[in-house]
């Protein structure tokens, strides 16, 4: 259980190359089959060292199912940590990076971060991540292991802060279970944890929208029509906001479906979108808020192992609502081009 989109509303720009450039989405990468064992619902126990002070009890109860049409295995789990007035709870993709040929893990969590880490697998079948976190502005390294041993999984996890030698902060062991679990959008804040300013002025767009635009691959290719529909939303006491994607290009088969988590990065000052979707992509992108109230989203990469750069400018009204947004894009030796512009009506 390791810790813990593009959307045409945030960040469409990154879909004019992409989605124009196939003929419908790709299947699942066959890298996947090796996260098959997690399939399923587990429930378990354990010890975790939050604070000085002698061990407490933790319990746990998720599960593991494919989602976006078998691109990612969705991980649900909550924690339960003695003590503690609020449970601690995760949303997870784990998939296959085909950009970057690597597994990777997209999470969120209610103590309101929003992270892509990659992960490995040991000889012994352990899979293991190693994070580079921060708190309080200080940097300090988290270390994931779990393995899958008959129908038990072992788990810890351990912490190398900026002084002393690493400690174990949490162990234990799950097991199999008939119970299904549904993840609780609504759980608390974990921890007190506050949205910051810049994600509560992006709350304000919360709502469903009818998307109209046009995209282009490249510099002199023709426009393709694009419409979908968009639904942002606040979750774990507002320490997220969550957009959902459902669309289609004129031309290209198939339904383009998204997911994006937006929290705040109190280190780097800036807003921090994580994002999948049923193309099995997989990303990170940042964003900040303009003088004059635009929301300027940027991503920066490879794309089919050329270089990339995209801006995205998202205009609202006076309530806060999305009005329109135009993207611009840098690939390869191509000159700069005009990638998306779109519209957006409130429903």
């Amino acid at each position: 259980m390791p810790r813990c989109t593009r959307t045409f509303v945030l960040l469409a720009v990154v879909l004019s190359p992409c989605l124009a450039a196939q003929a419908g989405p790709p299947g699942p990468a066959p890298e996947l089959k090796r996260l098959e064992p997690l399939l399923g619902s587990w429930a378990g126990s354990g010890t975790a060292k939050l604070g000085p002070g002698e061990p407490s009890k933790w319990t746990a109860r998720g599960s593991y199912r494919w989602c976006l049409d078998g691109q990612f295995l969705q991980e649900d789990f909550e924690i339960v940590f003695e003590g503690r007035p609020a449970p601690m709870v995760f949303r997870a993709y784990l998939g296959w990076d085909r950009e970057h040929a690597r597994y990777v893990n997209v999470s969120v969590n209610n103590g309101g971060a929003a992270q892509l880490h990659e992960f490995h697998w040991l000889d012994d079948g352990t899979m293991l991540q190693v994070m580079h976190q921060h708190q309080d502005g200080l940097p300090y390294a988290e270390r994931t292991r779990s393995r899958i041993v008959g129908e038990a999984m072992t788990l810890s996890i351990d912490l190398l802060m900026p002084e002393g030698s690493s400690q174990q902060i949490l162990d234990g062991t799950l097991t199999r279970t008939a119970s299904v679990f549904e993840i609780d959008w609504d759980a608390k804040a974990w921890a007190g944890a506050i949205p910051a300013t810049e994600l509560q002025l992006l709350a304000r767009s919360a709502g469903t929208y009818d998307v109209k635009g046009a995209m282009v691959m490249m510099p002199g290719a023709p426009e393709v029509a694009i419409t979908g529909t968009d639904t942002f939303r606040s979750v774990f006491g507002d320490t997220i906001f969550h957009g959902h994607t459902r669309g289609a290009a004129e031309g290209v088969p198939g339904e383009y479906v998204g997911e994006v988590f937006w929290s705040f990065d109190a280190v780097r000052k800036c807003l921090v979108g994580v994002y999948v979707s049923n193309f099995g992509e997989v990303m990170s992108m940042d964003a900040w808020w303009a003088d004059d109230g635009q929301l300027v989203s940027t991503f920066a990469g490879t794309m089919r192992g050329q270089p990339l750069a995209q801006r995205m400018r998202m205009s609202f009204d006076d309530k806060g609502r999305a009005k329109d947004a135009v993207s611009h894009t840098l690939m390869g030796t191509m000159a700069p081009f005009e990638s998306f512009r779109a519209t957006y009506t409130a429903k």
